[in-house]
């Protein structure tokens, strides 16, 4: 797979459509700083789904687009092709050439294509991925990439790692199941929780479903009595019809002739409208001829002013043009004195630079001969120069050859002088250096044993801080088990408060009339109780469908709620206005004596004083039980009068009919709500555990780390010690290498004297040739720098010749110049008054005409 083409059009600096072809090798672009070089580069990383705007070198992703320059109107959008030869098979499943296209359009759409069809850019990554042609592989690196690769944190080299390896595919779609996965784990619980919600309404569904039933075969009867009713309705209304028919007729005949005469009427009325119109039109007639004079005599008026005006200002601008006119020739008559002076000017300036150029002449002659003179000169003055500074160089190199003898002699004095001095202190020095050996033996052993203390000490420190620090591991693993219980539980409340927030579970009637907030409407009978948790199953068993009726102030306010659902068409609710509902009595003597009796379902539930009754209604002939069982026998024994239900939530109705089976235990309202206050004491609870645990930790944790310190401080001491040990055992090792070269050294003295001796001896020697040459070359100097003193006059004479002349031709130059410069400055000023005078004459004649 390779790189075929690129088509650019509308991108940056490209506003014509251009098409570059990589053919397999080596493809550079070169040109100046500016030519768009980069931009091709920015095309390939755009196509391929680029969307940082830093990257692509502007501040939002419409700079891409061409935006016109002065010549050239703005592109209204963007587009790069990008064609690949996947004749290999390297991208499997798609064709031997592709070609991945992106459009932006300067509206903000945005389109990308790959071989012409729609795609989105997920499939442009995942169609790269592995390939390193993806906008972060490795395969575009541009300025500043190899920087930012090696500069890269652990994680990022591993996604380009990962990319050449060509598993960052695999990676990718394992992270897209592990998220979809995810997701569907949430849905799961989400329809796991609907589901327990939806199955709480099927009992009073069912009821509903029953009196559905009743209702469509009551309203059949009705439909068959409605029709009846509505036939001998039909009779009488024929009847009274016919004798309405009968009076129409009459009423008929009656208008007709009142219309003829209203007939009549209008067109008397007609004609008098028409002769009033013409009468209106004759007087617009005369009204519109008035006006047409009277703008015409304005007009005429107007005419006249102005004419007199103009001959008053043509009066005036003749006298001002006589008196430019005199102007005229005045300024002519100037014009033509200063022309004839320029001319005059010009002519002397010609003569002086005649004079100039011969005198320039004869100058450059002196010149050119002073300076072959000097140059003869020079090359004499150059032998002599050389000669003289060989012999400045045997004159140093012999001075130095003195200097060194004389230095050597004097150093090797000094040295034997060293020699001896050293020998006399080297046996003090053997003495105090075996000394210092014997007292750096007895710190080692010191150092020794304190070492060996303090190891024994952080055996003991490194056991404690072990104890603790598997008593903190173990304190920190309980909490994270309660953290993870007490954010599971969180989790839990926020569900349930969520679904509490949007009303699960409450029909949608309910739901519309309780959003409304209409005064006087107190909420569900559901949400204004507290049950206790062991009861919850059976109090939501009994209520069923009755635990979404609304309580409401009054009557009024349960008309206003109705008529509000009618209007709207939002279904059906039921209203319990407080004014109205009473309690129901329960007299059942020995009740409280059955065995299996647990309680009156009305009496176990907590709500305002106003709403007992409401309670008492629904309730009232209401026995809870403890089993099935139980329920049973107290039923038999009360004769079915009443409704039992049990705390599983079975129930025996009164009359002998027994409804039941499973129940979900976390799904009604009320259980919800006391699953939320359950929920918010384990979290109090939790919160208080995690807090003491905390607690425990934070106070192990400075002792741990007091322990810890305290390990640190033994093992830098004892590395200290150690440390010590070891310059304790070099210095004793350096104090014996002293000592044996001292000894080596009182040896080696002697023969060290010996040499300086002969050293001296030679240098003196040397000294005395040295002095001797010295003299003969110093005389040869002489002679030689008198001759070169002589040279250097009669030059300094020449060159102040040849100067003069080059000053005095320099000067005659610029002089020869400026008069060339003020004949043109005249010529110009001569064809300015040309120029004038012709337009005076243009000007006069104008005037004259």
């Amino acid at each position: 797979m390779y790189l075929k083409s690129l088509d650019i059009q509308g991108f940056k600096s490209f506003p014509d459509k251009i098409n570059l072809t990589f053919d397999k090798g080596l493809t550079a672009v070169v040109g100046p700083n500016g030519s768009g070089k980069s931009n091709i580069g920015d095309s390939v990383r755009w196509v391929l789904g680029e969307q940082s705007t830093k990257t692509l070198r502007g501040n939002k992703m419409e700079d891409v687009i061409f935006s016109g320059t002065v010549a050239r109107k703005p592109m209204g959008f963007a587009a790069v092709t990008l064609n690949i030869d996947n004749s290999d098979g390297t991208i499997s499943d798609m064709e031997e050439e592709i070609a991945v296209t992106r459009k932006l359009y300067r509206s903000g759409e945005s389109e990308y294509m790959i071989n012409g069809k729609s795609v989105r850019l997920k499939d442009i990554n995942e169609l790269f991925m592995d390939t390193g042609l993806g906008r972060d592989g490795y395969s575009i690196i541009g300025q500043g990439r190899i920087a930012e690769i090696v500069g890269a944190k652990s994680n990022e080299r591993r996604d380009i790692f990962e990319e050449a390896a060509g598993i960052s595919k695999f990676r990718y779609k394992k992270t897209e199941a592990e998220r979809k996965l995810l997701q569907a784990q949430e849905n799961l619980f989400r329809l796991t929780d609907i589901l327990s919600e939806l199955e709480s309404r099927i009992e009073p569904l069912r009821i509903q479903s029953e009196k559905a039933g009743q209702f469509i075969e009551l309203s059949e009867k009705k439909k068959k009595l409605e029709i009846s009713v509505w036939i001998n309705r039909l009779d009488e209304m024929k009847q009274n019809l016919e004798k309405l028919e009968e009076k129409i007729l009459i009423s008929r005949t009656e208008y007709e002739n009142v219309e003829n005469d209203i007939q009549e009427q209008e067109r008397h009325l007609e004609d008098g409208y028409r002769k009033m119109q013409e009468c209106t039109i004759k007087s617009d007639e005369i009204r519109r001829k008035m006006i047409v004079e009277e703008q015409a005599s304005s007009e005429m008026k107007s005419q006249i002013a102005v004419l007199e005006n103009d001959i008053k200002h043509s009066g005036n601008d003749i006298v001002t043009a006589e008196k430019s006119i005199e102007e005229f020739h005045k300024t002519k008559n100037s014009l033509i004195e200063k022309k004839r002076e320029s001319v005059q000017f010009i002519e002397n300036l010609e003569n002086e630079k005649i004079n100039f150029e011969n005198e320039i002449s004869g100058t450059e002659k002196i010149l050119r001969k002073t300076e072959k003179e000097i140059s003869s000169m020079n090359e004499s003055s150059g032998k002599s120069g050389a000669e003289l500074n060989n012999l400045y160089i045997k004159q140093s190199e012999k001075r130095f050859s003195l200097e060194s003898a004389t230095k050597i002699i004097s150093e090797e004095i000094r040295h034997i002088l060293v020699i001896q001095e050293n020998s006399s202190g080297i046996a003090g020095k053997i003495a105090e250096y075996s000394a210092k050996k014997e007292k750096a033996v007895s710190e080692l052993e010191k150092i020794r044993n304190e070492v060996s203390e303090l190891e024994k000490n952080l055996s003991k420190c490194e056991k404690l801080y072990e104890s603790g620090k598997n008593e903190y591991k173990n304190i920190t693993e309980k909490l994270q088990k309660l953290e993870y219980n007490l954010t599971d539980r969180q989790q839990r409340r926020k569900i349930l408060h969520e679904m509490e927030k949007n009303m699960e579970g409450y029909t949608g009637s309910v739901k519309t009339v309780l959003r409304q907030n209409i005064s006087g409407v107190h909420g569900t009978v559901a949400g204004n109780m507290n049950v206790p948790q062991q009861y919850a199953v059976a109090i939501e068993t009994a209520l069923g469908g009755a635990m979404q009726n609304i309580i409401v102030d009054s009557e009024d306010t349960a008309k206003k709620c109705i008529e509000f659902l009618k209007i709207n068409k939002s279904g059906r609710a039921t209203f319990l206005p407080v004014t109205s509902v009473k309690g129901r009595d329960f007299n059942e003597n020995g009740l409280e004596k059955c065995s299996g009796f647990v309680a009156m379902a009305d009496k176990i539930i907590e709500c305002r004083a106003e709403f007992r009754d409401i309670i008492s209604s629904l309730l009232g002939r209401t026995v809870i039980a403890e089993d099935i069982t139980t329920a049973t026998e107290i039923s038999k024994k009360y004769k079915y009068r009443f409704r039992i239900v049990t705390l599983d939530g079975q129930i025996i109705n009164a009359g002998g009919s027994f409804t039941g089976g499973s129940v979900q235990k976390t799904s009604g309202i009320i259980t919800r709500r006391n699953e939320i206050n359950a929920l918010e004491k384990d979290i109090e609870k939790l919160s208080g555990e995690c807090g003491k645990l905390r607690e425990s930790a934070e106070k192990i944790r400075p002792e741990n780390q007091k322990i810890f310190n305290q390990i640190e401080n033994i093992k830098s001491e004892i590395t200290a010690h150690k440390n010590e040990t070891v310059r304790i055992k070099a210095e004793i090792s350096g104090l014996e290498s002293l000592t044996g070269q001292l000894e080596n050294q009182t040896a080696d003295n002697a023969h060290l004297i010996e040499e300086s001796e002969k050293k001296i001896s030679d240098a003196r020697a040397e000294t005395e040739n040295s002095g001797r040459e010295l003299a003969e070359i110093s005389e040869k100097i002489a002679d030689a720098e008198k001759n070169l003193e002589e040279e250097k006059s009669e030059k300094e004479k020449l060159n102040l010749t040849m100067n003069e002349c080059s000053g005095k031709l320099s000067e005659m130059k610029i002089r020869h110049a400026g008069i060339i410069k003020d004949i043109q400055a005249k010529n110009d000023d001569i064809s300015r008054i040309e120029e004038n005078i012709t337009s005076l004459e243009k000007n006069t004649t104008e005037m004259k005409e």
